[in-house]
Parts: structure tokens; sequence; C-alpha cells
């Protein structure tokens, strides 16, 4: 297994000069959620990622409301049936939650026409149904029923559905997303026994 996973052209060494053809220099990031002792992208860009286009002050509230009349009792949600709206991110309809994770289920109508970036929260979007691809910064993702999909917070993504259904469940964490030290060789990296988890059962 490599230790580094590379898109598109690099320098030699990193953090050096590296120049676009025109002779302008190419834009150096480096892109973590825990900080420099743990795993970061290097990515390179031919504009500044720090570029701002506007700044609106049109803020959507999000306010999920707490069923207070809710004893306490066995549950079984029936997530199936749910009506088809939004996209991917607008259609998500809370169902339970807490002060650390959020769990949603979504059956979107529509495709994001738009990038978006949770800020606060790591993400874990479990495909039920359908098939497409996430387009991020960091390249394009091919997805398929049974797939899981994380997240990192700050990512800048969309998802993009090929098949008229999809429905995804969908965590939001406020805390990072790691795997267990059980699936992770000595150097950090996945080994063969979690990527069985993929497969679907």
């Amino acid at each position: 297994m490599p230790y580094y996973y590379k898109l598109g052209k690099i320098p030699q060494k990193r953090h050096t000069q590296f120049r676009q053809p025109d002779g302008s220099l190419y834009k150096e990031e480096l892109f973590s959620t825990i900080g420099f002792d743990s795993i970061y992208t290097n990515a390179y860009h031919i504009n500044s990622p720090a570029k701002i286009k506007e700044i609106s002050d049109k803020v959507e509230i999000v306010k999920i409301e707490e069923w207070k009349d809710a004893s306490l009792r066995p549950y079984h949600f029936r997530t199936k049936p749910a009506k088809k709206e939004g996209d991917a991110v607008t259609g998500r309809k809370p169902i339970m939650f807490n002060n650390d994770v959020v769990m949603s289920v979504c059956r979107p109508a529509e495709q994001m026409n738009y990038f978006y970036k949770d800020a606060m929260c790591d993400e874990v979007i479990f495909i039920h149904e359908g098939k497409g691809t996430l387009e991020s910064q960091l390249g394009y993702l091919k997805f398929k029923e049974g797939d899981y999909i994380v997240i990192p917070r700050g990512i800048i993504y969309k998802l993009v559905h090929e098949t008229d259904e999809a429905r995804y469940l969908i965590f939001e964490t406020t805390g990072p997303i790691t795997t267990p030290n059980r699936y992770r060789n000595e150097h950090g990296q996945l080994d063969g026994t979690f990527a069985l988890l993929r497969k679907r059962h």
C-alpha cells in the first residue's frame, strides 16, 4: 500500500516554489482538521483557496426540535417511505441527535447545484440506494449502494447522483471521525481487513 496518494502534478519536494506554465506560482495549501501531527493533505491550487467572491449576511438557521413527549420505550424508525425533497443537504431529516452527533435520513429529489462545506462537523454518509460521484477540491470519488463516505469538516463537496432513486443515512459529528486502531497498521494506514467492511452483507 503506498504511503501517499497523488492526483495531478506536484513538485518533487514539498513547501518549495512550484510554478505554473505561465511562470506564476501555484498556491500551496496544507489541509488538516486536527493539526499537523495528524493526517493532512498537501494541495496545490491554480487560484488562491482563500479568495472570496462575496460575503452574504443571509443566514438560514437550522433548528432541530426535540420530541419532548417521547416515552422511554423501544422505537422502530421506518425511514424508507420518507418523502423525496430537497437535495443531499437541504433534504436531510434529523431523526435522532445529542450534543455530539445528528443522525438524519435523506431522499434527495434534486441534484445539488452548488458546492457545500460543513465547517462544524465531520460527516459519514451511508448509501442505502443509488450511485453517483462525490466531487470535491481533492478530486472525484465514485460511490454506489452499500458504500460509506467519510467527509472531514472543511472539505468543499457536491454529491451528484446518477440514479432516479437515492437514499442516504447521514451522521454529522462534532468530534473527528477516525477508524479504530485495530484496523490500522503501524504507519496509520488502513489494512486489508477494513476494506471488507465496504462489501454488502
